[in-house]
């Protein structure tokens, strides 16, 4: 267990600094590298295989709640913010293209933004944060018990953040503080996502998704969008009231799947015991 305390404590203070001193686009690659340190210290320290991280293929069917769980969860804090009043939606022809620097001009071409983000993400997330959080941190955990592995793992995630709270979105009273039981509640979905799975597609997948949405559509931090509103305390879904909502309801969700699921291989397995003819 020290070698994973230390990786993190490691990992935090240089993902501190990188905010702190705002490095920009160098604190991805740094993080890129936290993530990659990851194979040498399963192979030689703990002496586990690869595999085991959660380099395995899953089913369709955890795939599609990879992707689906991101965009009803979004879909539903932006529906509840137009509803509320609490955000408007822009003009497309106020958003340019992160790639090209031009005007979105259309429906698709917001999709096409939304799907090359999401395929970059996905492979990003794959090797940093969902290796890092979820494959690693949380399998390591996971003989403790998978809800103090679940609370554990969730809060770390949490003060992952810490550094986005205080240089980000600046310490305010409410906004950092909402931000990070936002990312408690995001890192607890994503973790029982992985334990249903064991692999880190489903996870990566609904990350990404997760922050091509979040990042296109309601800007980071204090970034406009497609959707504006007055308060991001109130509209936001990393930021505000509206995120805390929908994450809660997944949480929930994936917490009732998990209980079902584990309720059910109970079953099958006292009907495996029971001798035949009996």
């Amino acid at each position: 267990m020290l070698p994973l305390v230390l990786y993190f404590l490691v990992c935090f203070l240089f993902g501190s600094l990188s905010w702190a001193l705002h490095w920009g686009p160098a604190s991805q690659v740094l993080v890129l590298l936290m993530g990659l340190a990851i194979f040498p210290l399963q192979k030689y320290v703990h002496k586990a295989t690869i595999a085991s991280l959660g380099f395995r293929w899953c089913t369709w069917g955890q795939i599609a709640r990879g992707l689906a769980l991101p965009v009803i969860l979004l879909g539903s804090a932006g529906l509840g913010d137009l509803i509320s009043g609490t955000a408007e939606i822009r003009p497309l022809t106020a958003l340019h293209n992160p790639f090209s620097g031009t005007q979105v001009s259309s429906i698709s071409g917001l999709l096409g933004i939304l799907a090359l983000n999401g395929a970059i993400l996905f492979l990003l997330e794959f090797v940093t944060e969902e290796l890092m959080f979820r494959g690693y941190l949380l399998g390591k955990l996971l003989p403790l018990g998978e809800l103090k592995a679940l609370g554990i793992s969730s809060m770390v995630f949490c003060l992952w953040h810490l550094p986005i709270a205080v240089w980000g979105a600046g310490f305010s009273t409410l906004r950092a503080p909402l931000y990070l039981v936002n990312m408690l509640l995001l890192g607890a979905s994503l973790s029982l996502l992985f334990m249903e799975s064991r692999s880190l597609i489903p996870v990566a997948a609904f990350h990404a998704l997760w922050n091509s949405l979040e990042y296109n559509l309601f800007g980071f931090m204090d970034q406009q969008a497609l959707f504006v509103g007055k308060s991001r305390v109130l509209f936001d879904p990393e930021q505000g009231f509206a995120g805390t909502v929908v994450l809660m309801l997944s949480v929930t969700f994936l917490l009732w799947r998990r209980h079902r699921s584990r309720r059910i291989s109970e079953i099958q397995e006292r009907a495996m015991e029971v001798p035949a003819g009996t």
